[in-house]
């Protein structure tokens, strides 16, 4: 009687089928945390309240990057916060409220920091110079 007789001649019993189902049950548990990339409800929820933190953190900084570009004191300002060091010039771009978005009390210390190194970043020749006011002196014409 060879291997295949014998395998085609096997009939387990109940208790054998009942370990072989909690056997795989239990290893398809594990492979798929362990490998598979299953994630508790708890990581998911801290791992969804991170992106979002991160995505306002970025959102607060091209908000201030923008900001900063519009003060007529660009250049100089810039000029500043490249010899500052990392902690010092989050506490400056902080101090100077560029990254302030309306209706947000607090944006926290990664906008800050996101917000310095994208600055730190920019090229020196894109930032405005102080120009002078235009004063428009021509009356304006309703259109009918």
């Amino acid at each position: 009687m060879g291997i295949s007789d014998k395998w085609n001649a096997y009939e387990p019993t109940k208790g054998t089928l009942g370990w072989v189902a909690a056997g795989s049950a239990v290893a398809t548990v594990v492979l798929g945390f362990t490998l598979g990339g299953w994630v508790t409800g708890g990581t998911a929820n801290e791992m969804a309240r991170d992106a979002a933190n991160a995505s306002r953190a970025e959102l607060a900084a091209s908000v201030c990057v923008d900001n900063f570009r519009g003060v007529d004191t660009a250049r100089a300002d810039f000029e500043e916060l490249t010899g500052m060091r990392p902690h010092q010039q989050r506490g400056f771009v902080e101090k100077a409220a560029w990254a302030q978005i309306p209706g947000v009390d607090r944006l926290g210390r990664d906008a800050a920091s996101r917000c310095a190194e994208m600055i730190v970043a920019l090229d020196p020749s894109e930032l405005s110079m102080p120009v002078a006011e235009v004063v428009d002196d021509e009356p304006e014409t309703a259109i009918q």
